[in-house]
């Protein structure tokens, strides 16, 4: 896609940061996240997911893969 950029991210969770802590800095980046994978290994955050209505200003989409 012309004009985009492609950021991949590696996500090694701190231990003892928790679920809610964890929401938070997703919810900051948008309020609408696809999972994959059990137990979850894959997050996804586009502004095209049906029900997405906010998304951090000039991102179209994020992949944040879980270790």
């Amino acid at each position: 896609m012309e004009n985009n950029y492609v950021v991949e991210i590696d996500l090694s969770l701190l231990e003892g940061i928790n679920e809610v802590e964890l929401k938070g800095v997703l919810m900051s980046i948008s309020d609408k996240w696809l999972k994959f994978g059990i137990p979850t290994n894959e997050l996804l955050a586009s502004e095209a997911i049906e029900g997405c209505s906010y998304i951090l200003n000039g991102i179209n989409m994020v992949n944040i893969h879980l270790e």
